[in-house]
């Protein structure tokens, strides 16, 4: 059972019971609390750009930091790693600038993104961090949902008495501050805790109290998420009628409004419904579109449940392969949600945040006393002043003078340090956005020269293109162009990565321009001797340094009639899986622009293709990312496994487990390179 944070939405999971509803999930919509001025940016890259462009002209750091917030909230859902980037540096700015609206909210996007993402100990990090700063700024309404994001972390990882303790925190803040819609909010998440502590009658009641609230503000979208909810108690309660009731009228609801979270997650109680009531087709049939749409999702733990579920109701039919073939599926996802959760550092970082807060009240006590203690001193001071002799207070008069004089000295020279010190920081901050505004103008040259995506999947409509760089540019990039009838593609990972990499990548995207293009040349062999050719002769100045500025490339030409496939590549492979069996064409062992005394043979590979094969270019920045448990690189076989293991599914779900498999190894390692792999399907 989990309570997670998605853009707009609060995903609200109930819990399992008993061996017929083990998996059972529900969701719960809500808008999102945290809704800034700029909200209306989110889904609109258009509108993000304009805020990029305001972002360059800006040069003040407090108005960089707001609008780099507004950035990392308009993209949480569509563009995460955008949004932990533009979140991050608004926080760095914040904390030198000292704390303030602009830093709590900045902690709070990153809590988000980490809680949508699973990586709880990142969330609960930033979370703390935001709730101390709403504490000390007395935001009512943001100290409650702060509390609130707290509980779902905690609700996360199963820990469901700190969970009740935020969430009755929360509720009461709310309650006392007017806020009815958080109240609401408050109520499904105990709910949920006393369903999971198996108080069904209680977690009811709770809900009823929420839809009671949403009814008087008027939100059917919020009513029909509570009615998913008490459907999935009636299930586990066997009323099994009024549970089929419920759950059909929200999930019409969901449907008309699009919610896939709740509209899979309805399907999924609906699932555990008809399990209940030994009609296994039906709740296959409801299983499988929830398996769908929760892979589109990227929800794990759903998932994982989803297909536990399944292997539970084949287990019943006497289908024992595919009981197993989805058992082993719910392992693999299982482990991933394990490995995500290590309560531990959860821990710590509650008990960082007590004793901060102790340390805060101490603090305050003791600033108390100080100002008492110093109204006594002030007093005695007088007293001593009026029983004083006229040498006395002559004497005393002089001396405050002296030091005034010293002290002025003192804050003449401190302010002059001060002011040194401003314009050197003021230096620095311009000298790294020009750099910043340099490389983003940088990217947009990229952009400009890679081909469109969109148009290579109406060639090749079972595609995909996983393309990650390092950093803001990348060294590698894809290629592709049709020449008559054949369609001619390409990966290539160019020396460098970042702005170098970049550079390079430019010149050998135009050499292939001509080569292919305007040549007309498609054997990839005859291609590959070109390329070389052109690239030694830029770089003749070099040979005698011995460094040499180089490509590795996969380049393949399909003939877009009798399906047959010619491929050559430099340092990069072809890998096909058929009839989920690996074959790999190996390449030549130069790399392009390297230096080599004698002429470079680079074999040509004719293959005639099936149907269903799946075709793989990709570089190498895949295979060298450290990261798992050991903080090892992934390597060459792990991804042949990966690919072969997938190579069945369509392209688009291979694409999405492929990203899935990269985030999950990455965890909070660094990425080592620039990444980019093209899948095409026959």
């Amino acid at each position: 059972m989990e309570i997670k944070y998605k853009r707009n939405h609060i995903t609200v999971s109930s819990p399992k019971s008993g061996d017929s509803l083990k998996g059972f999930r529900c969701a719960f919509m809500v808008l999102f609390v945290f809704a800034f001025p700029f909200f209306i940016f989110a889904g609109s890259n258009n509108k993000i750009d304009s805020l990029e462009r305001v972002l360059q002209q800006t040069k003040t750091d407090s108005a960089r930091a707001r609008i780099m917030v507004y950035i990392a909230d308009a993209t949480q859902g569509t563009q995460p790693a955008t949004s932990i980037a533009m979140a991050d540096s608004a926080l760095q700015i914040t904390r030198e600038k000292g704390p303030d609206d602009t830093h709590a909210r900045a902690a709070s996007i990153l809590g988000n993104v980490y809680n949508a993402k699973g990586m709880y100990q990142l969330a609960l990090k930033y979370f703390i961090e935001s709730l101390g700063l709403f504490d000390k700024l007395g935001n009512k309404r943001a100290m409650a949902n702060a509390r609130n994001s707290i509980g779902n972390t905690y609700f996360g990882t199963k820990d469901y008495d700190k969970a009740f303790q935020f969430f009755s925190e929360s509720n009461k803040i709310a309650s006392e501050s007017g806020n009815e819609f958080m109240v609401g909010i408050t109520d499904v998440g105990i709910s949920n805790v006393m369903v999971a502590q198996k108080q069904l009658n209680d977690g009811l009641n709770y809900l009823l109290k929420a839809k009671e609230i949403f009814t008087q503000q008027k939100r059917e979208d919020l009513i029909a998420a509570v009615q998913t909810n008490i459907g999935g108690i009636y299930v586990q309660l066997g009323q099994y009628d009024s549970a089929e009731k419920v759950l059909g009228e929200a999930l019409a609801f969901h449907k008309k409004a699009k919610d896939n979270y709740a509209i899979f997650s309805t399907q999924q109680s609906l699932g555990d419904l008809y399990k209940g009531k030994n009609e296994p087709d039906k709740a296959l049939a409801f299983y499988f579109e929830s398996l769908d749409l929760a892979k589109r999702m990227d929800a794990k733990d759903n998932l994982k449940d989803i297909c536990k579920s399944i292997s539970d109701v084949y287990s019943q039919k006497g289908d024992f392969k595919k009981a197993l073939d989805y058992f082993n599926l719910y392992g693999m996802y299982k482990d991933s949600v394990f490995n995500a959760v290590n309560n531990s550092q959860l821990l710590e970082e509650q008990a960082i945040y007590e004793t901060g807060k102790k340390q805060r009240d101490i603090d305050l006590k003791n600033l108390e006393l100080s100002k008492k203690q110093n109204e006594i001193d002030r007093q005695s001071t007088w007293q001593y002043v009026l029983i004083g002799t006229v040498a006395l207070f002559m004497l005393m008069a002089f001396l405050i003078f002296n030091r005034y004089q010293v002290k002025q000295k003192a804050n003449l020279k401190l302010s002059e340090a001060y002011e040194t010190l401003q314009q050197k920081n003021d230096v620095i901050a311009q000298k790294n956005k020009e750099i910043t505004d340099s490389i983003l103008y940088a990217k947009r040259i990229q952009d400009s020269f890679l081909p469109d995506i969109d148009f290579f999947r109406k060639l090749v409509p079972d595609s995909f293109l996983f393309y990650q760089p390092k950093e803001i540019v990348s060294g590698d990039f894809y290629w592709y162009n049709r020449v008559g009838d054949f369609l001619v593609f390409a990966v290539a990972d160019c020396t460098g990565h970042g702005v170098s990499g970049a550079f390079l990548s430019a010149i050998c995207n135009d050499m292939m321009n001509q080569v292919i293009r305007d040549l007309g040349v498609v054997s990839p062999e005859l291609i590959l001797r070109l390329l070389d050719e052109k690239l030694r002769k830029q770089q003749v100045a070099k040979e005698s340094s011995g460094f040499y500025d180089g490509m590795d490339i996969a380049i393949c030409a399909l003939d877009m009639h009798d399906h047959t496939l010619y491929f050559s590549g430099a340092r990069r492979p072809l890998v096909i899986v058929r009839d989920q069996e690996l074959k790999i064409f190996k390449p030549t062992k130069f790399s392009i622009g390297e230096f080599f005394q004698g002429r470079k043979q680079f074999t040509e590979h004719v293959i005639q293709l099936n149907p269903k094969d799946s075709l793989y270019l990709f570089t190498d920045g895949f295979i060298d990312q450290f990261g798992g448990k050991d903080g090892k690189k992934f390597k060459y076989r792990k991804l042949l496994e990966l690919l072969r293991s997938n190579g069945h599914f369509s392209m688009k779900e291979q694409y999405e487990t492929i990203q899935q498999v990269f985030w999950e190894w990455k965890g909070n390692f660094n990425q080592v390179d620039d990444i980019c792999i093209v899948g095409i399907k026959v």
